[in-house]
């Protein structure tokens, strides 16, 4: 079996490293064991969409992970101005605000109502475990905190747009569900991102309330034109095309067809063929 992407970074005990690697199946390890002043992460992972996670454990020992997780928070602005020195990788995206990912292993019972009041980027996860006479396994279980809750009331909007802007965003999260309509959208980090079948999509973002995006591999789109918003939805196309390439091997064959010639002669019917006569 392969390693996963994960298992290619640093080392990173067995257990959390499957965990991790099933919450998040694009994550790649970047560093860990940061510490900074009043704060730290034990993990730094960057997603498929190239943003950083940092990543808290509860531990039994140690400061309470609701105090790290609110301290790490009030780093979080502060962070872009020196973390890209010190973690040298190009596949970090320092446009997108950095998520705090905290995993709880059940030390304490408040964790969730801890977090819940906190603000900025957060998920929770809980380590979950389940045991029989001969064997054993964990996983980790998101816990939707308040504010991801509120997420779902309406369409997601990227903050900072003026009210056209917003309808356009409307638009294109129309068209896109026009173009397969497994297409998921989120709003995260002050970015809208579209998703189809767990992969990235497409994204978008406030520019001084001008709405910008991306879509594959595309550099940076205006969408308050027209012309931006058709290369936008055509570069999503050929991305959802590329998309599928990529798992057609996960999909039952298609039937193959084959085309037999057939001699030239009369296709219609008489009685078709009346039909088309002028009297």
């Amino acid at each position: 079996m392969e390693p996963s992407l994960l298992d290619q970074g640093l080392e990173l005990p067995q257990e959390l490293t499957f965990c991790l690697q099933n919450a998040f199946p694009d994550a790649r390890l970047v560093d860990e064991g940061l510490q900074a002043g009043p704060f730290d992460a034990d993990y730094l992972l960057v997603d498929g969409d190239g943003r950083l996670l940092l990543v808290l454990v509860e531990q039994e020992s140690g400061a309470p992970v609701a105090l790290r997780t609110l301290d790490l928070l009030a780093a979080l602005p502060h962070l872009t101005q020196w973390l890209p020195r010190l973690l040298d990788d190009s596949a970090l995206d320092w446009e997108q605000a950095p998520e705090v990912v905290v995993v709880g292993t059940g030390g304490d019972p408040a964790l969730e109502e801890r977090l819940e009041v906190m603000i900025g980027d957060l998920r929770l996860f809980m380590l979950c475990e389940a045991v029989t006479r001969k064997a054993s396994g964990a996983w980790l279980s998101e816990v939707f905190l308040n504010g991801d809750a509120s997420r779902e009331c309406g369409p997601p909007v990227a903050a900072g747009l003026d009210s056209t802007s917003e309808e356009r965003l409307a638009f294109l999260t129309d068209r896109l569900t026009r173009i397969d309509d497994e297409v998921q959208v989120e709003e995260r980090g002050g970015q809208i991102r579209w998703r189809v079948r767990g992969a990235l999509l497409a994204r978008a973002r406030s520019d001084q309330g001008r709405l910008v995006g991306w879509a594959g591999s595309s550099s940076e789109i205006d969408l308050s034109s027209t012309a931006g918003v058709e290369e936008f939805l055509e570069s999503c196309v050929g991305r959802v095309v590329d998309l599928l390439e990529e798992h057609s091997g996960d999909e039952p064959a298609l039937q193959q067809f084959e085309i037999v010639p057939r001699d030239p002669g009369m296709t219609l019917s008489p009685e078709e063929l009346d039909a088309f006569r002028v009297p």
